[in-house]
């Protein structure tokens, strides 16, 4: 006999908020950018890029700014990003590249 497929349906109700392009992104990214590049400042193939809709000049967006993190060997950063607030997330499926949240008054901010 085969097997039988059961779906669930969630009703998870979330808000999401889209805003208008704010001018003050770009800065926000500029800002993390370089308290990331001071911190990580041994690693010699570090990138640093501002990804994502909040990079993106006029476009709305969620109030979040995405930021990417390039390097050769990414798990050793881990605990330098934990002292900067970032929360790590896990791998999301993809090996290698590991998901880091920073939370900023119940919010996320980057």
């Amino acid at each position: 006999m085969g097997s039988q497929l059961q779906t669930r349906q969630l009703n998870i109700r979330k808000k999401i908020e889209v805003l208008a392009y704010d001018d003050e992104w770009p800065s926000v990214f500029q800002k993390e950018h370089l308290r990331l590049k001071e911190c990580l400042k041994d690693i010699v193939d570090l990138e640093v890029y501002h990804i994502g809709s909040t990079a993106v000049p006029d476009l709305a967006a969620k109030p979040i700014v995405d930021i990417l993190i390039v390097c050769s060997h990414p798990a050793t950063i881990l605990s330098r990003l934990k002292a900067l607030g970032y929360s790590y997330k896990g791998e999301f499926n993809i090996p290698n590249r590991l998901f880091f949240e920073k939370k900023k008054s119940k919010k996320r901010a980057l």
